[in-house]
């Protein structure tokens, strides 16, 4: 009778490894994860929020934006290209907003008020 050591020499360079779990690994996984998400946190699909586009003025923009959204106070966050948070502040949608301090790049821009907008901006 072989033992594992006898056929498996090149241990670990000629070793099998499994790279990829079959569904029903990942299945059984998503069920133990939805058993520690409390309900109060569950969204029903009927209550989603709709986003909206905003529409950004100029762009691309070399520093001031104006965005075109209804009257009203808003949470501005920006974000980088790779998603990463840079600015988050109240604004107003009358306000003028100054770029001038991120360097060149796109930003993704999100507003939430009563509704959420979402856009992107290239600063020059």
């Amino acid at each position: 009778m072989k033992s594992y050591l006898d056929f498996n020499t090149g241990w670990p360079e000629n070793s099998w490894e499994i790279t990829e779990p079959a569904i029903y690994y990942q299945a059984a996984y998503l069920r133990f994860l939805a058993h520690s998400v409390p309900s109060s946190e569950l969204v029903n699909t009927n209550e989603l929020v709709k986003v909206i586009p905003i529409s950004v003025q100029p762009n691309p923009a070399n520093g001031r934006i104006r965005l075109q959204v209804p009257a009203g106070d808003y949470q501005l966050r920006i974000f980088s290209a790779n998603g990463q948070l840079i600015r988050h502040e109240s604004i107003r949608a009358t306000d003028d907003l100054d770029l001038t301090q991120l360097p060149s790049g796109t930003y993704w821009l999100e507003l939430r008020g009563a509704e959420i907008y979402r856009g992107a901006v290239v600063r020059q």
